[in-house]
Parts: C-alpha cells; sequence; structure tokens
C-alpha cells in the first residue's frame, strides 16, 4: 500500500513538474519577464532558473547584435537601426531582451518597435526593456536562427559609451522551451567624433523642431532651407502611427499638437528626418 501511495504521489509530481514548466514555456514566448539581460544588477533566464535545463552560451550557438550597420558610434537625438540575431542550428523556437546603460548604468536612450508581431517594449524600474512578442507564434519561428530588427534614439545629449546587454534563449519547441538553450552578449556604442569642418551636419540634424517640450504648436525649420514639409508623422514609444499630419494641417511649416495626448514621440517629417518630441499639456 505505502508503494503505491509512493509511486502515485511521484507520479502527481512529474505531472505537476511538465504542466509547470509547459505553462514557463508558454507564458515566457509571448513575452520574458524584466530584468533578464545579464545587464550588471540582472539575471539572465539562465541564472534566474527560467530557462535552466540545458546550456548557457552553448558552442557552435551565438547571438549577435549589429548596430547602424556596423558602425558602433551615436550622435545625440538620433535614431538608429538595430538588429539581434540568435543562432542554434538545432532549435526553432527563439527569444531575447534587450536593454541600454551608459557606463552608471542608468537608461539611455528609447528603443522603438518596426514589428509589432515579433517585438515588444517593456519599462521596469528605471530601465527600458525590448525583447521577442510570440516566439512560438507560426510568423516567428525559425530553422537554427532568427532575427529582429528595430530602432533606437540616442540621448539628446552625448553620454559616453553606452553598452547594449542582450539575452537570448533558443529551444526545440514551445514545450521544450524551459529547458532551452540561453545565449548572452553585450555591445558598446561610442560618442561620434566629428573629423574636420562641414556647414551642416548629417541628415538627421538638419531639422529643428521647436518649441520640445510643445504643448500647443509645433514648427520646423531647416538648416539648409531646402526642404519642404508636405507629410509629418508621430509614433508612440511601441513604434505605432499615432498622428498623421498632410495638406491644410500643416501650416507655416508647423502643426497642431493641441489634441496629441501628452507623452514622448518619434517625429518624422516629409518621409526623411527623424527627432524625439516630447508633448506636455
Amino acid at each position: 500500500m505505502n508503494w503505491k501511495i509512493k509511486k502515485w504521489a511521484v507520479s502527481v509530481f512529474v505531472l505537476l513538474l511538465v504542466l509547470a514548466l509547459h505553462k514557463i514555456g508558454t507564458t515566457f514566448s509571448l513575452v520574458p519577464p524584466t530584468g533578464k539581460t545579464g545587464a550588471p544588477g540582472e539575471e539572465t533566464c539562465y541564472t534566474a532558473g527560467c530557462h535552466l535545463l540545458d546550456e548557457l552560451n552553448p558552442p557552435n550557438a551565438s547571438i549577435d547584435i549589429v548596430f547602424n550597420n556596423g558602425a558602433n558610434s551615436y550622435k545625440p537625438d538620433t535614431v538608429y537601426d538595430v538588429s539581434l540575431t540568435v543562432t542554434d542550428s538545432s532549435m526553432k523556437i527563439f527569444g531575447f531582451q534587450m536593454t541600454a546603460l551608459d557606463s552608471n548604468n542608468l537608461r539611455m536612450g528609447d528603443f522603438v518597435i518596426l514589428d509589432s508581431l515579433n517585438t515588444y517594449i517593456q519599462l521596469a524600474g528605471a530601465r527600458e526593456y525590448v525583447s521577442h512578442y510570440g516566439a512560438s507564434n507560426p510568423n516567428n519561428v525559425g530553422a537554427g536562427f532568427f532575427t529582429w530588427q528595430f530602432q533606437w534614439i540616442a540621448p539628446s545629449v552625448n553620454v559616453g559609451p553606452i553598452r547594449l546587454y542582450a539575452a537570448g534563449v533558443s529551444a526545440d519547441s514551445p514545450i521544450s522551451a524551459p529547458a532551452g538553450n540561453v545565449h548572452t552578449t553585450s555591445l558598446s556604442v561610442f560618442q561620434a567624433t566629428t573629423v574636420g569642418f562641414s556647414k551642416y551636419p548629417p541628415k538627421e540634424h538638419k531639422l529643428t523642431v521647436f518649441p520640445n517640450p510643445a504643448d500647443q504648436y509645433i514648427r520646423f525649420i531647416f538648416n539648409d532651407n531646402q526642404w519642404v514639409v508636405d507629410q509629418v508623422m508621430l509614433y508612440s514609444i511601441t513604434g505605432q502611427i499615432s498622428f498623421r499630419y498632410s495638406g491644410e494641417q500643416i501650416q507655416e511649416q508647423g502643426i497642431d499638437v493641441s489634441a496629441v495626448p501628452s507623452g514622448s514621440y518619434l517625429i518624422k517629417v516629409s518621409n526623411e528626418l527623424h527627432k524625439r518630441i516630447i508633448i506636455i499639456h
């Protein structure tokens, strides 16, 4: 009788463990918990036990960050393309999380989502995280690797080196995700230096947006007087188009933002120029 009870208890324990691991894998395949990039003061999903059963940084696998096509430098208030790739040839399900910190481990810049079907932004404490979204969604399943693409807006002033910390996960399937491999990496981007003299800075800085912060109205000035505003779009922090202006909505190289909710936005002018704008009512 005691043997049967022990056997039953073991079976129940194994079943509960499998269900718990499946629940963890399914939940975290949507979005990961915050604070798992391996940045200073943070764990990874391996050390936290979310994906403890396989390997940390296994051989013949990798996680790679590409910042601005490999030009690892930034200028203030400028938008840069970032991509992250997790490669693990035997795996099909992938996930990641990234944060950007300065040398004092403080949050720097803002991430911008380009595709809400596979990337997501979370705020926790004083840090911002960009991560996978719906890792087990068929559209997001890779064959040995997966790449996410998003953007990062540099802070409004030079703050010295900024480090991107990232952790990735790879698994064979959503059910096996708790036993997935964990990959970690980081990349430093440095303050750009100016060589020689130029009348005008790069294209991103030909545009002046004022006032910033704004309340009722935003105006635009181009340093070279060669641009005419024909379309303006405001993007939310998640990369979604929030407001679009064209035609008569643009008057005297400016737009009325009195109806725009207070917040931080990315502004795109004439499909070319980007700036970060804060609206406060």
